[in-house]
C-alpha cells in the first residue's frame, strides 16, 4: 500500500477528511495482497517506486532492528520471492553496503535449497560479499523463503545503503538477474562512548593531528602515515608494555594493536605514527584508537580519560594508478618524523612444493613430533601467538581464547594430544573456527622478513577425541597493503588416526616483509573442529649446524681385487631370450566438460601408455598385450578407473564413461573444500580446475555442477 499512498498524495485534490478516509479504506480492500507472497520491505527508506509486477521473482531484505548504535549488530534476512514453478537450481546473492559505516559478518545459508547444499562465500571485503548456493543431489528451490541471513555491525554514525542482488539459474547453464528491493541501515549516535573505566594514573591529552587531518581526501588504496600528538597527563609511566590499540571503526590496514617502542614519562609529549592504507571503495571512513596499559586496561583522552581519538578520511571515486608499495613497520614511531616509504617487491609468483608426510604416530617414526626444537628456527608461531591478531567471522577474538566460545577461539597447548592418542612433546596451537556453517578462524602475525631457503614447518592433527573434526588448514600471507593470498593449502584434515607433517619452501617470498596468516576453514558446520598446529615454525637451513668429527688417526684401506668368474669349458651359460609381446588397441569415449587424459597403468601403477582424448571425448590407445588398469582424469573432475585387457592384434572398445565434476582439489572427494575454492576465487579465471564448465569464469554455475555430485567419491568405476 506504500506505493498507492504516495500516488494519492501526488494529486491536488481537495475533499473532506471523512470522505478521503472512506476512499482509502475501499482502495485497501480492493488491492489487498492477502494470499499472495509479497516482497518484505526492509523499511520505508527504499529507492523510488518502480512500475513492476508484484508477482515477479524478486529478492528482498528485512533489517531488524533498522537502527543501531556503533558496535551493535542488526540481523539482515534475505528472501527470494515468487519463485517460479520450475524452481531454481542455484542462486548467487551479492550484498553491497558502505564499509565505512557498517561491517558484515556471520553469513549463514538457509534451507531454501534443501539439506546439505553446496555453498561458496566470497568476502566480506571492501563493502561487499557474494554467497553462492546450489542444491545437492538435484535438489532445487521450489518456493520462496529465506536464502541467507547475516549481521551488520554499526561502525560510525551515518546511513548505509544496503542492496542484495540475485542471479538465479534454472539448470540451463544461464544466470538470470531478478528484481531486487534495496534498503538502508541507520547507525545512530555522534561520538562513540566507550564503556571502559581507566585506572586513576593513566590519562592522555590529545594535542593535535600532525598529519592527515580529519576529512583528508585520499585515492582508493592510497598508503599514508597517520601521526597524532598526545601528552601523558597521568602519573604513570607509559612503558614499552603499553599499547596503541584500535577501539572501533575502520582499521585501514594498520595493526589492531602495537606495543610502545619506548617509555613515555608523565608530562612528556609524543608523536605516534602508524602506516595505513585507504580502502578501495569510495566513501567516508573513521577509525577510533585508544591506549592499553601493561595489564590491558584501556584508557584515552578527555576529562574521564575514556574517550578515543580518531583518523578520518574520505576516499574519492577516482581510479587508483598502481604505485610502489610502502614498507610498513610493525612498530609505531614516537618521533616527529615517520618511516620513509620504500618500494616493495612484487608479489611472489613461484608455486611452493611442500613436503607432506603422513605418520601413524603410534611409534616414533620420521614426521612425528620431536621434543628437540628445530635447529635454525627463526620464527616460532606458538611463541608469537600473543602478538598475532585472531579473527573469525564474528570479528576480533581475544588471545588466549576461552574454550567453547561460539565465535571461535585459539590458545597455546603445551603438550598437545593428537588424534592418534599420542602426546606431542612440543607445544602447539589449538585453533577452533567460529561455530557456524563454513566458519573460520585466522591468526594474523606481525611482518617477518623472508630469506631464500626459509621453510615453514608444522604438524597437523585433529585434537584427540574430536572425532567429528573436518576442516582445512591454509597458510595465507599479505605483503604490505596488498590483498591477502594463499601460499599453501587448503589441506583437508579429518579424524582418521593419522597426523601430517608439512614442510614448505618460502623462497618465493624472499626479500619481502610478510605477514603470515594461519587459517582454519570448517567443512560445513564447525562443531567439533578442534584443529592443532604442533610446533609451527619458520626455520633457516643455513643456520642448522653441520655435525663434524675429529679423526683419531689416518686409517689405511687396502683395496681388494674383485672376484673373477672363470668359465668352465663345456659349461658356458645359455642366453635367455624374452619374446616381445604384440600390441593391441583400446578405444572408447569419456564424457567431461574439459580435456581428458587417459593413462594405462601396469600392476605397479606405473604408466605404460598415455593419450589425450579428442574434443568429443573419443580416444584410441595402443599398448603391448597384457592386463592393466585404465584411468581417465580431467582437472576438477573425479577420475574414472577400471580393468582392461589388451590382446595382440585386436581392438577392444570400452563403454562410455562420465566423469563427475567437482573434485577441484584432486583428493578423490567432492566436498565443501572444493566449494571453498570456488568461493575464494569467485569471478576469476584461476585455478582452471575450479572453472568446471570451462566458460572462463569461476561462479555459481560451476558450483551448480559441483552440487550435482556433492559428497561423491572417486575414482568412478569404469
Amino acid at each position: 500500500m506504500g506505493n498507492l499512498w504516495i500516488a494519492v498524495h501526488k494529486k491536488d485534490v481537495t475533499m473532506k477528511p471523512k470522505r478521503l478516509f472512506q476512499i482509502l479504506v475501499l482502495l485497501a480492500l480492493l488491492f489487498s495482497p492477502f494470499g499472495s507472497n509479497q516482497p518484505a520491505r526492509a523499511s520505508a527508506d527504499l529507492s523510488a517506486p518502480r512500475d513492476v509486477n508484484q508477482d515477479q521473482p524478486s529478492v528482498s531484505m528485512t533489517i531488524s532492528p533498522a537502527n543501531v548504535n556503533p558496535g551493535e549488530n542488526t540481523l539482515v534476512t534475505v528472501r527470494l520471492n515468487n519463485v517460479p514453478a520450475e524452481g531454481y537450481s542455484s542462486a548467487e546473492i551479492t550484498c553491497i553496503y558502505n564499509p565505512g559505516l557498517v561491517a558484515a559478518n556471520n553469513i549463514v545459508v538457509g534451507d531454501l535449497f534443501g539439506i546439505d547444499p553446496a555453498v561458496a562465500i566470497n568476502g566480506p571485503q571492501d563493502g561487499r560479499f557474494i554467497a553462492a548456493i546450489a542444491g545437492s543431489d538435484g535438489r532445487i528451490a521450489t518456493g520462496g523463503g529465506t536464502v541467507i541471513v547475516f549481521n551488520l555491525q554499526g561502525i560510525q554514525p551515518g546511513q548505509s545503503p544496503l542492496e542484495c542482488r540475485a542471479r538465479v539459474s534454472w539448470a540451463d547453464n544461464k544466470l538470470i538477474n531478478i528484481y531486487s528491493i534495496p534498503a538502508s541501515l541507520t547507525v545512530l549516535g555522534g561520538t562513540l562512548t566507550p564503556t571502559f573505566e581507566p585506572t586513576a594514573c593513566d590519562k592522555a591529552e590529545f594535542i593535535a593531528d600532525i598529519s592527515v587531518p580529519p576529512g583528508t581526501v585520499m585515492s582508493p588504496g592510497a598508503q599514508f602515515i597517520k601521526r597524532w600528538r598526545l601528552k601523558n597527563v597521568g602519573s604513570c609511566v607509559w612503558t614499552t608494555s603499553y599499547r596503541l590499540a584500535l577501539l572501533s571503526g575502520e582499521q585501514m590496514g594498520a595493526p589492531s594493536s602495537i606495543q610502545f617502542p619506548a617509555n613515555v614519562a608523565p608530562g612528556q609529549t609524543v608523536d605516534l605514527s602508524l602506516p595505513m592504507t585507504a580502502p578501495s571503495i569510495a566513501g567516508s571512513y573513521r577509525g577510533y584508537w585508544i591506549f592499553q596499559n601493561a595489564t590491558g586496561v584501556p584508557f584515552g583522552v578527555g576529562s574521564q580519560g575514556n574517550q578515543p581519538w580518531f583518523v578520518d578520511i574520505t576516499v574519492s571515486g577516482a581510479t587508483l594508478t598502481a604505485s610502489p608499495t610502502a614498507t610498513q613497520s610493525p612498530t609505531p614511531s614516537i618521533t616527529p618524523s615517520g618511516p620513509t616509504p620504500t618500494p616493495s617487491p612484487s608479489p611472489a609468483t613461484g608455486t611452493p612444493s611442500p613436503t607432506i608426510t603422513a605418520t601413524p604416530t603410534t611409534s616414533g617414526t620420521p614426521g612425528a613430533p620431536t621434543g628437540t626444537p628445530i635447529a635454525g628456527t627463526v620464527f616460532d608461531f606458538t611463541a608469537n601467538a600473543f602478538e598475532a591478531d585472531w579473527l573469525s567471522g564474528a570479528g576480533l577474538l581475544p588471545f588466549p581464547g576461552i574454550d567453547g566460545n561460539p565465535n571461535g577461539f585459539a590458545y597455546i597447548v603445551n603438550s598437545p594430544r593428537l588424534e592418534t592418542g599420542a602426546t606431542a612433546p612440543r607445544p602447539g596451537l589449538l585453533t577452533v573456527p567460529q561455530n557456524v556453517q563454513n566458519g573460520y578462524i585466522q591468526g594474523f602475525y606481525p611482518p617477518f622478513h623472508v630469506q631464500t631457503g626459509d621453510r615453514f614447518r608444522t604438524i597437523l592433527s585433529c585434537e584427540s577425541g574430536a572425532t567429528s573434526c573436518y576442516a582445512a588448514y591454509r597458510l595465507d600471507y599479505q605483503v604490505g597493503g596488498e590483498s591477502i593470498r594463499t601460499f599453501w593449502g587448503p589441506w583437508l584434515e579429518r579424524y582418521e588416526g593419522q597426523v601430517f607433517t608439512v614442510d614448505v619452501d618460502l623462497s618465493p617470498l624472499a626479500g619481502k616483509d610478510v605477514k603470515f596468516i594461519l587459517t582454519v576453514l570448517a567443512g560445513g558446520v564447525a562443531t567439533g573442529d578442534r584443529m592443532l598446529w604442533v610446533d609451527p615454525v619458520i626455520y633457516r637451513r643455513d643456520l642448522i649446524p653441520t655435525a663434524t668429527s675429529e679423526p683419531t688417526g689416518t686409517p689405511t684401506i687396502t683395496p681388494e681385487e674383485p672376484p673373477v668368474d672363470t668359465p668352465t669349458p663345456g659349461n658356458s651359460p645359455t642366453p635367455t631370450v624374452t619374446p616381445i609381446p604384440g600390441t593391441g588397441t583400446i578405444t572408447g569415449r569419456v564424457l567431461a566438460g574439459k580435456p581428458v587424459t587417459l593413462d594405462l597403468l601396469d600392476a605397479g601403477s606405473s604408466p605404460v601408455a598415455t593419450v589425450v582424448a579428442n574434443g568429443d571425448g573419443t580416444f584410441s590407445l595402443t599398448a603391448p598385450a597384457g592386463t592393466y588398469n585404465i584411468v581417465a582424469h580431467a582437472p576438477g573432475f573425479l577420475s574414472a578407473m577400471g580393468p582392461v585387457t589388451v590382446t595382440n592384434g585386436n581392438t577392444s572398445t570400452l563403454p562410455d564413461v562420465l566423469l563427475l565434476a567437482g573434485d577441484i582439489d584432486n583428493n578423490s572427494m567432492i566436498d565443501q573444500f572444493d566449494a571453498l575454492t570456488i568461493g575464494m576465487n569467485y569471478n576469476t579465471t584461476l585455478p582452471s580446475a575450479a572453472d568446471l564448465n570451462n566458460d572462463g569464469t569461476i561462479n555459481v554455475l560451476d558450483l551448480e555442477l559441483l552440487a550435482r555430485n556433492y559428497r561423491s567419491t572417486g575414482p568412478v568405476p569404469w
